[in-house]
């Protein structure tokens, strides 16, 4: 007599969801007890004379990567905002639904959306309808999950084109939609096409696939550090160059600036006491490297740390400044009545910081942006573009230097 113990079954998927049965002399055997070892060891049943494999398999959605929020142009193609990474367990798992929603109702005005497959290939374009998006895949669209493997698809954008103030500074955030089909999917086994239950979509908990914030503008600027920089000399009470920065435009569109903020702090020297608005200056560049001292293109407020006079707030409030698609002009900072800190004489420097925006600001007039934020522009989306116009935008997003430029004597 020979007795086996079954402790595991490798199956594929053409047993998903059967029963195994052990038979004798073609009857069913029935399930051995504890009380009844005597009918085990006569064969009339069996310990565990019947069992079940897994009827469905698992599927876990998760971000698979993370893509950075940024600005977007109008009329920019095949921009990446969300990738999901797909896993399925115990068998191929076919995605044929997939729902999104976006965090901005406005979004779905001024862009189409794209599901791209783990080869690259376009599934499918679609539009948003009241801030929900779903990709609805036919058979031979889904989106197919080898057993224990995993699969990205990607999510990518075309922006229309921006022509109005009340378009521009939309803000999209992407999301799986987990209130919508089984936790933001719907999706099947390969080998019996039945749904997933409840509980197989990232094991019954919410998935957590959530894009990063994108804005979306007519054009765009950056704001950096000169490749240039000046030589300070010894403190005196005249205005010296301290500091250089460029502003470029996008090449999609022409911007004004408006507004910049910059944090100074010196070293071997300190501020005087009695400096003012009138010892800082903001003057343009020219292409030969020399400052205009004829160009009247920015107001500046200094504002002092009392405590040591080293540091300084310079806001800066431009005049006029347009720059052309793809240009850039830099600026050169100036400030004067600076005294020596200690004794030597060779050991002076100074350090600027240019400071940002970290949270989004909407699209305003000129005077409230420049009350809020910390860089101040404009897109010049309106069509009527002024002071007044609702096209004025904050620095969240802009591209700047993130560390300090520091100029030594």
């Amino acid at each position: 007599q020979l007795q086996i113990q079954v402790t595991g079954v490798d199956a594929d998927n053409v047993e998903n969801g059967q029963k195994v049965v052990v038979k004798k002399s073609g009857n069913e055997l029935a399930v051995c007890t504890d009380t009844a070892p005597a009918a085990a060891l006569s064969g009339n049943c069996v310990y565990s004379a019947q069992f079940s494999l897994i009827k469905s398999g698992d599927l876990t959605a998760t971000l698979g990567q993370t893509v950075d929020g940024t600005i977007l142009l109008a009329n920019q193609t095949n921009a990446e905002v969300l990738k999901i990474q797909f896993q399925a367990a115990n068998d191929e798992i076919q995605v044929k639904d997939l729902y999104l929603k976006a965090s901005n109702n406005r979004a779905g005005e001024r862009v189409s959306f794209k599901l791209f497959g783990p080869s690259g290939q376009l599934i499918q374009t679609k539009q948003m309808i009241d801030n929900s998006l779903h990709f609805e895949l036919a058979n031979q669209d889904r989106i197919r999950v080898a057993k224990d493997e995993t699969t990205t698809v990607t999510i990518k954008i075309d922006v229309r084109d921006i022509t109005e103030a009340d378009q521009t500074g939309v803000v999209l955030k992407l999301d799986l939609d987990e209130t919508k089909g089984t936790d933001g999917v719907e999706a099947v086994t390969a080998a019996t096409g039945s749904d997933l239950a409840v509980g197989k979509v990232n094991g019954g908990g919410v998935p957590n696939v959530k894009g990063q914030e994108f804005v979306l503008y007519r054009t765009a600027m950056t704001v950096t550090h000169a490749s240039s920089q000046p030589t300070i000399s010894d403190p005196n009470a005249n205005n010296q160059e301290f500091y250089r920065f460029s502003v470029t435009a996008d090449q999609a569109r022409q911007i004004e600036l408006g507004e910049l903020n910059f944090a100074v702090a010196l070293s071997g020297m300190k501020f005087d006491a009695g400096v003012t608005d009138n010892q800082v200056e903001v003057k343009k560049v020219k292409d030969d490297g020399q400052v205009d001292n004829t160009s009247a293109v920015a107001t500046a407020t200094f504002v002092a740390d009392p405590s040591g006079g080293k540091t300084a707030n310079v806001n800066v409030i431009f005049n006029n400044q347009q720059i052309d698609a793809g240009q850039t002009t830099t600026y050169a900072l100036l400030i004067g009545k600076t005294v020596q800190d200690g004794t030597a004489a060779d050991d002076d420097a100074v350090s600027v910081d240019i400071t940002t925006d970290t949270g989004y600001a909407a699209p305003a007039k000129r005077s409230d942006a420049v009350t809020a934020s910390n860089i101040v522009w404009s897109d010049k989306s309106s069509t009527a573009h002024s002071d007044d116009t609702l096209d004025w935008l904050n620095g969240y997003k802009i591209t700047t230097s993130t560390t300090p430029q520091v100029n030594n004597d």
